[in-house]
Protein backbone atom coordinates (compact mmCIF):
# COMPACT_ATOMS: atom_id res chain seq x y z
CA UNK A 1 0.00 0.00 0.00
CA UNK A 2 1.13 3.53 -0.75
CA UNK A 3 2.11 5.64 2.25
CA UNK A 4 0.50 9.02 2.74
CA UNK A 5 1.34 11.55 5.40
CA UNK A 6 -0.45 14.11 7.49
CA UNK A 7 1.41 17.38 8.06
CA UNK A 8 1.01 20.20 10.51
CA UNK A 9 2.97 23.43 10.05
CA UNK A 10 4.10 25.43 13.07
CA UNK A 11 6.85 27.85 14.00
CA UNK A 12 9.06 28.45 16.99
CA UNK A 13 10.95 31.61 17.87
CA UNK A 14 13.62 32.50 20.37
CA UNK A 15 13.83 36.22 21.12
CA UNK A 16 15.90 38.65 23.12
CA UNK A 17 18.70 41.21 22.87
CA UNK A 18 21.29 38.53 22.02
CA UNK A 19 19.40 37.78 18.79
CA UNK A 20 19.07 41.31 17.34
CA UNK A 21 21.39 40.32 14.47
CA UNK A 22 19.02 37.45 13.59
CA UNK A 23 21.80 34.93 14.24
CA UNK A 24 21.92 32.08 16.74
CA UNK A 25 24.77 29.76 17.65
CA UNK A 26 24.20 26.40 15.98
CA UNK A 27 25.46 24.72 19.19
CA UNK A 28 22.40 26.15 20.99
CA UNK A 29 19.86 25.76 18.19
CA UNK A 30 20.70 22.24 16.95
CA UNK A 31 20.25 20.50 20.33
CA UNK A 32 17.00 22.43 20.87
CA UNK A 33 15.64 21.34 17.46
CA UNK A 34 16.66 17.72 18.06
CA UNK A 35 14.98 17.91 21.48
CA UNK A 36 11.83 19.29 19.80
CA UNK A 37 11.79 16.29 17.47
CA UNK A 38 12.32 13.96 20.46
CA UNK A 39 9.58 15.80 22.36
CA UNK A 40 7.01 15.25 19.60
CA UNK A 41 8.02 11.61 19.12
CA UNK A 42 7.70 10.90 22.85
CA UNK A 43 4.50 12.96 23.15
CA UNK A 44 2.99 10.92 20.34
CA UNK A 45 3.91 7.68 22.12
CA UNK A 46 2.53 8.93 25.45
CA UNK A 47 -0.72 10.37 24.11
CA UNK A 48 -1.50 8.02 21.21
CA UNK A 49 0.54 4.82 21.68
CA UNK A 50 -1.01 3.03 18.70
CA UNK A 51 -0.48 5.80 16.14
CA UNK A 52 2.25 6.11 13.53
CA UNK A 53 5.53 7.80 14.52
CA UNK A 54 5.92 11.57 14.16
CA UNK A 55 8.95 13.29 12.69
CA UNK A 56 9.81 16.98 12.44
CA UNK A 57 11.18 18.65 9.30
CA UNK A 58 12.63 22.15 9.08
CA UNK A 59 10.93 24.37 6.50
CA UNK A 60 13.69 26.20 4.60
CA UNK A 61 12.25 29.69 4.87
CA UNK A 62 14.06 31.74 7.51
CA UNK A 63 12.42 35.10 8.15
CA UNK A 64 13.74 38.36 9.55
CA UNK A 65 13.06 39.25 13.16
CA UNK A 66 14.58 37.57 16.18
CA UNK A 67 15.37 33.98 15.27
CA UNK A 68 12.44 31.92 14.10
CA UNK A 69 12.25 28.48 12.54
CA UNK A 70 9.35 27.11 10.51
CA UNK A 71 8.76 23.41 11.08
CA UNK A 72 6.52 20.65 9.78
CA UNK A 73 5.38 17.74 11.93
CA UNK A 74 4.79 14.73 9.69
CA UNK A 75 2.97 11.51 10.48
CA UNK A 76 2.82 8.76 7.86
CA UNK A 77 -0.36 6.76 7.44
CA UNK A 78 -1.31 3.93 5.13
CA UNK A 79 -3.68 4.94 2.35
CA UNK A 80 -6.97 3.06 2.60
CA UNK A 81 -10.21 3.24 0.64
CA UNK A 82 -12.31 5.02 3.25
CA UNK A 83 -13.84 8.44 3.52
CA UNK A 84 -11.62 11.31 4.60
CA UNK A 85 -13.90 12.23 7.52
CA UNK A 86 -13.96 8.85 9.22
CA UNK A 87 -10.76 7.25 8.02
CA UNK A 88 -7.21 7.07 9.34
CA UNK A 89 -6.32 10.37 7.67
CA UNK A 90 -8.81 12.23 9.88
CA UNK A 91 -7.65 10.37 13.00
CA UNK A 92 -3.96 11.00 12.24
CA UNK A 93 -4.61 14.69 11.56
CA UNK A 94 -6.56 15.03 14.81
CA UNK A 95 -3.83 13.15 16.73
CA UNK A 96 -1.06 15.31 15.26
CA UNK A 97 -2.93 18.52 16.07
CA UNK A 98 -3.73 17.11 19.51
CA UNK A 99 -0.04 16.46 20.19
CA UNK A 100 1.02 19.98 19.12
CA UNK A 101 -1.80 21.56 21.18
CA UNK A 102 -1.17 19.18 24.10
CA UNK A 103 2.46 20.27 24.25
CA UNK A 104 1.39 23.90 23.85
CA UNK A 105 3.16 24.55 20.54
CA UNK A 106 -0.09 25.60 18.86
CA UNK A 107 -3.36 26.83 20.33
CA UNK A 108 -6.41 24.72 20.76
CA UNK A 109 -5.97 22.84 23.99
CA UNK A 110 -7.77 23.54 27.27
CA UNK A 111 -5.41 25.46 29.55
CA UNK A 112 -2.63 25.97 26.98
CA UNK A 113 -1.02 22.53 26.99
CA UNK A 114 1.97 21.10 28.81
CA UNK A 115 4.00 24.32 28.54
CA UNK A 116 1.25 26.24 30.36
CA UNK A 117 0.96 23.51 33.01
CA UNK A 118 4.69 23.64 33.73
CA UNK A 119 4.61 27.45 33.85
CA UNK A 120 1.66 27.35 36.26
CA UNK A 121 3.40 24.83 38.51
CA UNK A 122 6.54 27.05 38.75
CA UNK A 123 8.62 24.12 40.01
CA UNK A 124 5.95 22.91 42.43
CA UNK A 125 4.73 19.33 42.32
CA UNK A 126 0.98 18.78 41.91
CA UNK A 127 -0.79 17.38 44.98
CA UNK A 128 -3.13 15.49 42.68
CA UNK A 129 -3.84 14.93 39.00
CA UNK A 130 -7.36 13.85 38.04
CA UNK A 131 -8.60 12.85 34.61
CA UNK A 132 -12.16 14.11 34.23
CA UNK A 133 -13.73 13.36 30.84
CA UNK A 134 -11.75 15.24 28.17
CA UNK A 135 -9.72 17.30 30.65
CA UNK A 136 -7.06 16.92 33.29
CA UNK A 137 -7.32 18.74 36.62
CA UNK A 138 -4.06 19.60 38.37
CA UNK A 139 -4.30 20.59 42.03
CA UNK A 140 -1.77 22.12 44.39
CA UNK A 141 -2.64 22.21 48.08
CA UNK A 142 -1.27 25.25 49.85
CA UNK A 143 -1.62 26.25 53.48
CA UNK A 144 -3.82 29.23 52.74
CA UNK A 145 -5.81 27.79 49.79
CA UNK A 146 -5.84 25.18 47.04
CA UNK A 147 -5.07 26.05 43.44
CA UNK A 148 -6.37 24.13 40.44
CA UNK A 149 -5.67 24.23 36.73
CA UNK A 150 -7.64 22.51 34.01
CA UNK A 151 -5.76 21.30 30.94
CA UNK A 152 -6.72 18.99 28.13
CA UNK A 153 -6.40 15.23 28.41
CA UNK A 154 -3.28 15.09 26.22
CA UNK A 155 -1.44 17.67 28.38
CA UNK A 156 -2.17 15.51 31.43
CA UNK A 157 -0.79 12.40 29.76
CA UNK A 158 2.29 14.31 28.61
CA UNK A 159 2.94 15.73 32.07
CA UNK A 160 3.08 12.19 33.43
CA UNK A 161 5.92 11.30 31.04
CA UNK A 162 9.30 12.23 32.48
CA UNK A 163 10.89 11.73 29.03
CA UNK A 164 8.50 14.29 27.51
CA UNK A 165 9.21 16.83 30.28
CA UNK A 166 12.98 16.34 29.87
CA UNK A 167 12.76 16.86 26.10
CA UNK A 168 10.74 20.05 26.63
CA UNK A 169 13.41 21.33 29.05
CA UNK A 170 16.01 20.87 26.28
CA UNK A 171 13.82 22.77 23.78
CA UNK A 172 13.78 25.83 26.06
CA UNK A 173 17.41 25.46 27.21
CA UNK A 174 18.55 28.39 25.00
CA UNK A 175 16.60 30.63 27.41
CA UNK A 176 19.34 30.00 29.97
CA UNK A 177 21.74 32.03 27.83
CA UNK A 178 22.14 35.71 28.66
CA UNK A 179 20.12 37.80 26.21
CA UNK A 180 17.67 35.10 25.08
CA UNK A 181 14.56 35.74 27.11
CA UNK A 182 11.56 34.27 25.32
CA UNK A 183 10.39 31.23 23.42
CA UNK A 184 7.16 31.37 21.42
CA UNK A 185 5.45 29.02 19.04
CA UNK A 186 2.32 28.90 16.93
CA UNK A 187 0.59 27.44 13.93
CA UNK A 188 0.63 30.58 11.79
CA UNK A 189 4.18 31.76 12.41
CA UNK A 190 5.25 33.63 15.50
Amino acid sequence: MELMSVKSHFSIKYDGPALTTHQMDVRELAPALIALSDLLEEANKAAFPDSAPVRVNVQGNFKGGSFGVDLIAVQSIQQQIVTMLTGPEATAAANLSGILAGVGLIGGGIGGGLIAVIRWLRGRKPSSIRFDGDKTVFEIRLEERDETLEADLVAGRLYQSRVVRQALAKVVKPLEREGIDSFTSGADGV
